[in-house]
């Protein structure tokens, strides 16, 4: 099991830190460790990782989502339901805002994002099945995001890390896209 001084000792995953260095250090050194054992682990961890903080899986969820626009301005839009101690809104939000926002954050935080698993562009991406799976890929990356950043978790701390949680922001489209 790979330790936080980055000493590989094996990988039992008994003692699996709720850690995605931890868990990166862990796939690395290979020991003990079969493809389908490493992505359990992982998610494993994740999960675990996502719980222990902040309870980030209260603070945050993807509910649903939904078709909009016409003709080849079709796209699907998530609701992102945010609860805060002092505030909960819900803001519509499209992949691409998720990527912007993706972008951002690496650039302004660097490795302390980097790591965390974002959703890839794909070719054709307005179907039920790509929003279904984004949808889940989007929640985990929006908690291990907040979690991963350490402030308290306020309306007013969401908004300044990124106008992104903020409602109204990206609601002037043609199709009031977000």
């Amino acid at each position: 099991m790979a330790t936080i001084d980055g000493n590989c000792t094996g990988c039992s995953g008994e003692d699996l830190l709720p850690s995605l260095k931890y868990i990166e250090q862990c796939l690395i050194c290979g020991q003990q460790m079969t493809p389908e054992n490493a992505s359990n682990l992982g998610q494993k961890a994740i999960e675990t990782s996502v719980k222990a903080k902040n309870n980030c899986d209260n603070i945050i969820s993807i509910t649903n989502y939904i078709l909009r626009g016409a003709g080849n301005q079709t796209h699907y839009e998530y609701e992102v339901k945010i609860n805060t101690t002092d505030d909960k809104w819900t803001v519509y939000r499209r992949y691409s805002r998720f990527r912007e926002l993706y972008l951002v954050m690496k650039s302004k935080y660097g490795q302390k994002v980097s790591n965390i698993p974002f959703p890839p562009r794909q070719l054709f991406r307005n179907t039920e099945a790509v929003a279904k799976n984004r949808k889940r890929q989007l929640e985990t990356y929006l908690r291990l995001l907040i979690q991963s950043l350490g402030e308290p978790i306020t309306r007013e701390a969401l908004i300044n890390i990124s106008p992104f949680f903020k409602k109204g922001i990206f609601e002037n489209g043609k199709y009031s896209t977000s």
